[in-house]
C-alpha cells in the first residue's frame, strides 16, 4: 500500500495558499486525517467485508514526513531496495533544508501504528 497525506493543505485554499479555517480546526482535520489511515491499517473496511476480507500477512515499510515545501519522499515498496532509496533520498533533501525531512521504517503493523499515533499527536490533543 502506498498513501501520500498533503496534510499542509488541509484548510488552506490551493490558489491563494492562505489558510480558509482558523488553525485549531486545521489541527483537528490534520489528526483526524491521520487518525483514519491508523485505524484503515488496523481494521481495513470496505464493499462486501463479509465475504471478502483483506487478510493482511505482513506491514512493512517507511514513513517519510516534511515540515518544509518539499515532498516525503516516496518510492513503491515492490521496488527492491526502495527503504534504503528512501533514506538517501531523505538524507540529500536534509542537506538542501536541514532537518526537513524524517524517513522512519517500520518492520511490523504494531510499530507502523505507533509512528502514525505519533505524527498524530504532533497536532495536539484537540
Amino acid at each position: 500500500m502506498i498513501c501520500h497525506l498533503e496534510l499542509s493543505r488541509i484548510g488552506v485554499n490551493d490558489v491563494t495558499r492562505m489558510p480558509t479555517i482558523p488553525n485549531d480546526s486545521r489541527l483537528v482535520r490534520q489528526r483526524a486525517a491521520v487518525q483514519a489511515l491508523l485505524t484503515t491499517l488496523v481494521k481495513p473496511a470496505g464493499a462486501q467485508c463479509n465475504t471478502q476480507n483483506p487478510h493482511i500477512l505482513a506491514c512493512c515499510g517507511v514513513l517519510t514526513t516534511s515540515r518544509s515545501y518539499l515532498p516525503a519522499p516516496m518510492l513503491s515498496p515492490l521496488s527492491a531496495g526502495y527503504g534504503e532509496e528512501i533514506s538517501s533520498l531523505a538524507e540529500t533533501l536534509n542537506r538542501v533544508v536541514p532537518g526537513s525531512i524524517d524517513a522512519r521504517p517500520f518492520e511490523c503493523l504494531a510499530s507502523g501504528v505507533a509512528l502514525l499515533e505519533q505524527v498524530a499527536g504532533e497536532f495536539g490533543s484537540k
